[in-house]
């Protein structure tokens, strides 16, 4: 199976520039321990194409691998973990560096939904917080099913100094309310 992630990274006029990914299931296997050491090799060259008579309007950002998709609406950035995740430090720093490749630059208000992450160890959770692991986040709200995962995060939010605003949520209408107050 054959699959092509393409990533704009710059719109002007009549000319997208786009990046891609391509990755072949039967040798995911093989380069994913590669791609999570933060090499970025794995991009195939930026180019050009002419989108002038076409009827796209409106450019989609997204990237996903196993443990989170990423993607870019109206202004807000969605970022959806998957379940049965562990979170490692590791995972983070991979986590944060794809997020800044898929910001170019801009800084957004985040929406985080948890699919099932099972557990985040203490370091991935300082990493995050820090301001490197912020970087590129206006505001975040997380979105979480669970009443007692929800105020287990506000409190360790309150604990926590982050260079960011940062609340959880149960319901996704009302995280998405909250964070358009900064876009």
């Amino acid at each position: 199976m054959f699959s092509l992630l393409i990533l704009p990274t710059n719109l002007s006029n009549s000319k997208l520039l786009i990046k891609c990914y391509c990755i072949t299931s039967h040798i995911k296997r093989n380069i994913y321990p590669y791609l999570k050491k933060g090499n970025k090799s794995h991009f195939i060259p930026t180019f050009a194409i002419n989108t002038a008579n076409s009827k796209m309007t409106k450019a989609m950002e997204i990237y996903e691998n196993q443990q989170i998709k990423m993607e870019i609406i109206d202004g807000i950035l969605f970022a959806n973990y998957k379940a049965g995740l562990k979170i490692t430090l590791s995972d983070a720093k991979n986590i944060v560096s794809e997020r800044l490749n898929l910001l170019n630059g801009k800084v957004l208000p985040t929406l985080v939904i948890d699919g099932g992450v099972v557990s985040m160890d203490k370091a991935a959770r300082d990493y995050f917080s820090s301001i490197e692991g912020t970087s590129g986040l206006k505001s975040v709200a997380i979105v979480e099913n669970s009443f007692f995962s929800k105020m287990l995060i506000n409190f360790f939010m309150r604990i926590t100094n982050t260079s960011i605003k940062v609340k959880a949520f149960s319901n996704a209408n009302e995280a998405l309310d909250w964070l358009k107050k900064d876009i």
